[in-house]
């Protein structure tokens, strides 16, 4: 298994779409990154590509986030119209979610 940090966009209106890195501990042939971007086409199909990163850019991306100064308590916020923001880190059978509707709480903006 892999370790896996995904960004999901789940708008009011049209299809939500994700951006996922993945870590991949390949035994022998080391750690590899991995991007995946998933969303709806034209026709309402669903669209998936992958990316094999190059170790030196995933390494980036990967520390940069999983060291993000996060409060897990953000004020609450709510509304019928607008866009659903999913920010997800998994490491085997552990896992932390952390949504928010609209605008990005201030106290993650720091």
């Amino acid at each position: 298994m892999g370790d896996s940090i995904r960004f999901s966009v789940w708008p009011s209106l049209g299809g939500p779409h994700s951006t996922c890195l993945k870590r991949i501990d390949a035994f022998r042939g080391g750690v590899q990154y991995w991007l995946s971007c998933q969303g709806f086409g034209s026709d309402d199909t669903i669209e998936q590509e992958f990316y094999r990163l190059p170790s030196r850019r995933g390494e980036a991306g990967w520390k940069l986030a999983r060291h993000l100064p996060l409060p897990l308590t953000p004020d609450a916020a709510m509304g019928c119209d607008g866009t659903t923001y999913v920010l997800e880190f998994t490491g085997d059978s552990n896992s932390l979610t952390l949504r928010w509707w609209q605008r990005l709480p201030p106290q993650w903006t720091s």
